[in-house]
């Protein structure tokens, strides 16, 4: 089910009417994409998500080509923008003119976006990407729907808050795929396993499973955050993989936050968990509660005590800063929120930030609190937030550095 790939190949074949042949347009591609998306939005058919990857890289390049001729390059300019200018109102038409087409709606509400970090580390934007606002279930293919009031698919049983995982009898299960479900950002969802183990999955986060485990393991795999109360099984130890690290553990409550953009960490609540590196294949730790592993990017481990309590509030609907560098709550802040995000000088990112609230505050309240610890000045236009340094001099304070 690869319907954004149905579309692209669908939108190849329409060409700009009138201004096709013109060279000048021709030869920007820039130019020549607006032009094309103006003629493709005409034929009233779904429009593929931006490819934000992509956008990025041809704006970095864009940046280093060398200088034309002003006379060309100016008249490229103009035609770009006269281009951009007619794309802007077509679209604005064309939504209103979609406004009652629900399929349409559909899509525009099931994206999500991503933020770009610069080279300093600096959350510099979210933007647009095709991915889910609501959660999602199906194969590990990626070939995921909606959930919607009531689903069932495969034994899963599955609401706007929890689903729930029955064993199939052994005849039927040999060849059902791996089942996925992911969360949207600006919100949590309840999964519980076959084996009764309970997952908490945490915002913009995958987790992937069988139906039934096997004889020997329970193995499933984590992309993003998860709070785990694993069955007790001595028998078939429970395994959490991600990208950089697997956890093994018998019967626990433990979390692990494994996002793209940061490092793994492990957090034990209760109970005994063991950690391996799947980058250092031989380093290896076995955690006790109250303790916190992090996987660095060359494959050692990290373990150091931290409180449990504190770092899995998120599980009760708080957020819960305990000496965080800035850097670091920007990002769950932008996953949570789901805003531009851009923090103006370096020597803020690794400033410790102490603070609890409610998630069910809204932005303009966590601006406040960000502003009334004094050396930050926050602010807000439409969905842009800028962090600054409020006077001259910072106080005196222990930066905490991110493990590297």
């Amino acid at each position: 089910m690869d319907r954004n790939k149905d579309i692209n190949d669908t939108q190849k074949h329409f060409e700009p009417e009138g201004l096709a042949d013109d060279p000048l347009l021709t030869e920007d591609a820039e130019a020549k994409r607006l032009l094309s998306e103006y003629a493709y939005i005409r034929t009233r058919q779904e429009a593929a998500a931006p490819d934000v990857e992509a956008a990025w890289t041809r704006f970095t390049q864009r940046r280093q080509e060398p200088k034309q001729k002003a006379a060309t390059r100016s008249l490229k300019l103009y035609y770009t923008a006269a281009a951009a200018i007619v794309v802007c109102v077509i679209v604005s038409a064309a939504y209103l003119f979609f406004a009652s087409d629900e399929s349409y709606i559909n899509d525009v509400e099931q994206q999500h976006a991503e933020y770009i970090v610069n080279e300093n580390g600096n959350i510099v934007a979210f933007e647009a990407t095709d991915g889910p606002r609501v959660v999602m279930i199906g194969n590990s293919d990626q070939s995921l729907e909606p959930i919607e009031e009531k689903t069932d698919d495969d034994n899963i049983k599955a609401g706007a808050e929890k689903a729930v995982v029955t064993a199939m009898p052994i005849a039927q299960v040999l060849d059902i795929a791996n089942k996925t479900i992911t969360t949207p950002r600006g919100g949590t969802y309840e999964v519980v396993l076959s084996d009764g183990t309970k997952v908490k999955l945490n915002a913009d986060s995958k987790l992937t499973f069988p139906v039934n485990f096997n004889d020997s393991e329970r193995i499933v795999e984590l992309a993003g955050e998860a709070f785990f109360s694993v069955a007790r099984d001595e028998a078939h130890p429970f395994i959490v993989k991600t990208a950089c690290a697997n956890t093994t553990v018998l019967g626990t409550e433990f979390d692990v936050k494994a996002y793209d953009d940061m490092l793994t960490q492990v957090v034990l609540k209760s109970g005994r968990v063991k950690v391996n590196s799947n980058v250092k294949t031989d380093e290896e730790v076995t955690m006790e509660p109250n303790h916190n592993a992090t996987i660095r990017k060359d494959g050692t481990i990290a373990l150091h005590k931290a409180d449990a309590e504190k770092l899995t509030m998120w599980t009760e609907g708080k957020f819960c800063f305990d000496t965080t560098p800035l850097l670091t709550l920007t990002k769950e802040m932008g996953r949570w929120y789901n805003v531009n995000i851009e923090i103006a000088e370096d020597v803020l990112d690794y400033y410790p930030i102490s603070f609890e609230m409610s998630r069910e505050c809204g932005l303009a309240e966590f601006i406040d609190k960000l502003n009334e610890l004094g050396f930050l000045d926050v602010t807000m236009e439409e969905q842009n937030v800028m962090i600054k340094k409020k006077n001259d001099t910072l106080p005196a304070m222990k930066l905490i550095k991110m493990q590297q």
